[in-house]
């Protein structure tokens, strides 16, 4: 009978951008203070990670599977980056824009409702546009996130979503983390290895200094389970953003550590039969960011528009197979020393020269 070979459980190394414009609280527009009256700040048909409330927010989702403690108005987290600090939504009118279904102008006042969470315990106002200011109405349920029964949310209730989106989704930086935690939470446990790192890095003499947790390989083989998946999961909360955007030095920094063949490195860990570091192992790097890149450069040319090399092919096949044999669309551009050439450089050139070729390229 046919024999399965055991599983070789990849590197995931996470690149989370820490700079300073991953606390702002608009996307795409920068804006990193206090958003204006109007639906271009206030709607999330235009500011993408506002308030929206058809969603139901929680908080980011935990190494156990469980989510972070919903919060009261009253006790909402007001740090930018992290799950802590505290202010009292309430002692203020809360206003958020909603689009009419079938507007396309999202320019235009009409194109929308106005909604507020009226400050000190109020109630709320849905308003519609009258042509030169807004007509509002006092309503104690909300016309989203529909009940079993028919009805919206309460008022009340609605304090708590916009509360729980306050606290943990309100800057590009709370997306993010809710983002990764959800997704790499979804993970089957013991099928992966996976660390986590910075755009600055821990050593960064500009940025936050925000720690990193590189693939555990000496705590049972790397694999996401247990402790490892616990300190993983806390490494990415306690980041903070501060700072530009180095995003090609992160990625070179993360192409140079899968050169790394020591024993603490990526390839640490179980070993073959023979006692030798994994060939078959796959490596991926997975950088998440706001934006464009604005410090630290490369002098790589233009990777993606010139050919690969030729790897050695392990038994039992046998000569080369070139990892890029002919520059072509997507990939092929004619920028040099782009984030795209940094990226193609290690994926079409070997990091480990010793090792034998076996991974499809």
């Amino acid at each position: 009978p046919l024999k399965m070979a055991e599983t070789v459980q990849p590197n995931i190394l996470f690149i989370l951008d820490d700079s300073g414009s991953m606390e702002y609280v608009a996307m795409p527009d920068d804006e990193d203070g206090t958003l204006g009256d109007n639906p271009t700040d206030r709607s999330v048909a235009v500011n993408t990670i506002f308030y929206d409330p058809k969603t139901a927010y929680r908080g980011w989702r935990k190494a156990d599977d469980t989510y972070m403690a919903d919060r009261p108005a009253t006790d909402a987290f007001s740090d930018k980056s992290l799950a802590s600090g505290s202010t009292n939504l309430t002692t203020s009118d809360q206003v958020f824009y909603v689009l009419n279904g079938g507007a396309t102008d999202l320019s235009n006042n009409s194109s929308y409702k106005r909604y507020v969470l009226r400050k000190n315990s109020g109630g709320a106002y849905e308003c519609t546009w009258s042509g030169w200011n807004w007509d509002c109405k006092s309503i104690s349920n909300f016309p989203w996130r529909l009940k079993t029964d028919g009805t919206g949310p309460t008022v009340a209730e609605e304090w708590g979503n916009y509360a729980n989106w306050y606290s943990y989704h309100r800057t590009r930086m709370k997306v993010a983390k809710a983002g990764a935690a959800e997704a790499f939470g979804g993970l089957n446990k013991t099928d992966y290895r996976v660390g986590f790192t910075t755009i600055w890095g821990p050593t960064s003499t500009s940025g936050s200094q925000n720690a990193e947790f590189l693939i555990p390989v000496d705590s049972s083989n790397g694999i996401f389970t247990g402790t490892n998946r616990t300190k993983w999961f806390e490494t990415l909360f306690a980041a903070e953003g501060e700072g530009y955007t180095p995003l090609i030095p992160a990625l070179t920094r993360a192409g140079e550590y899968y050169k790394d063949s020591s024993t603490t490195g990526p390839y640490g860990g179980t070993l073959t039969a023979d006692n030798k570091q994994m060939q078959c192992r796959q490596n991926f790097s997975i950088l998440t960011t706001d934006g464009y890149w604005n410090n630290g450069s490369t002098s790589l040319g233009n990777v993606d528009n010139t050919v690969g090399e030729d790897v050695k092919n392990a038994p039992p096949k046998t000569g080369t197979t070139n990892t890029y044999p002919e520059p072509k669309a997507p990939y092929k551009d004619e920028w040099s020393n782009t984030l795209a050439d940094v990226a193609m450089h290690y994926w079409k050139w070997a990091v480990r020269t010793e090792l034998a070729h076996l991974l499809p390229v």
